[in-house]
């Protein structure tokens, strides 16, 4: 169900529970599900009407609202549900996350205190991903994805646990300088994992030096892009470059 082994591209991985689309750069999740991880996802759903948190559309994720990811359990990869924003206990108040923490660049993440503590303790997680996109104007979008659109990408994040803030985990995503084929377009992207930086990236015993080498920007070679007409002109966007 979440395999760590690798494939060809060794960063692709098929039969994907749920897709995460980035609109503008931005932090625009849309997500699917399979059967196998059917239960994963209701516990989402239940969680985010429980704590009061919503997309507005099940498929949709903005921050705030509460989304799947990656954590390692006990060794093994499990679904769990997580708050969009990452928030930690010290936060003034609960929408610390949504407003400053939803992702953190890569550069600087064992520079700040709100995503240091998450890395050295080694509180790390993963999103999977089929595409992102950028806004290129005149009603025209940039889509990128993967290049064998039968796989995903996985995006590396840092998670919080529940505190008097969340009852839930809360989690950002992490960001990079874009590689050749994105830095026409953007001077950000999602940090992307292959197979074996996704196992060293969820492993607690990966020291931190060995953590931030695995935050770079991945291949051009494992990435297609295509332009194409806007999606809808009552979408709202959110600013990736932070």
């Amino acid at each position: 169900m979440l395999s760590n082994k690798a494939t060809t591209p060794s960063t692709l991985q098929p039969n994907n529970p749920f897709l995460l689309t980035w609109i503008g750069m931005c932090l625009r999740y849309q997500y699917e599900y399979d059967q196998m991880d059917r239960d994963a996802i209701e516990v989402s759903m239940a969680a985010q009407a429980a704590f009061g948190s919503s997309s507005g559309d099940q498929s949709d994720a903005f921050p705030a609202s509460i989304t799947p990811i990656i954590i390692l359990e006990n060794g093994k990869r499990v679904v769990v549900p997580s708050y969009f924003g990452m928030t930690p206990s010290w936060a003034k108040d609960e929408t610390f996350g949504k407003k400053y923490a939803y992702n953190g660049r890569g550069e600087t993440i064992n520079e700040k205190p709100t995503f240091q503590a998450p890395l050295r303790a080694g509180r790390r997680c993963l999103v999977r991903v089929v595409s992102f996109m950028e806004n290129l104007g005149k009603n025209r979008w940039l889509r990128v994805s993967c290049v064998n659109p039968e796989y995903q990408l996985y995006i590396a994040g840092l998670y919080e646990e529940p505190n008097r803030h969340r009852k839930t985990i809360s989690h950002c995503l992490i960001t990079t300088t874009p590689n050749e084929l994105i830095e026409p377009y953007h001077d950000r992207m999602p940090v992307l994992l292959s197979g074996p930086g996704q196992d060293k990236w969820l492993d607690p015993k990966t020291s931190v030096f060995d953590a931030l080498e695995l935050l770079r920007p991945c291949p051009a070679d494992w990435l297609a892009i295509e332009e194409f007409e806007e999606l809808r002109r009552d979408q709202k966007y959110l600013d990736f470059g932070n």
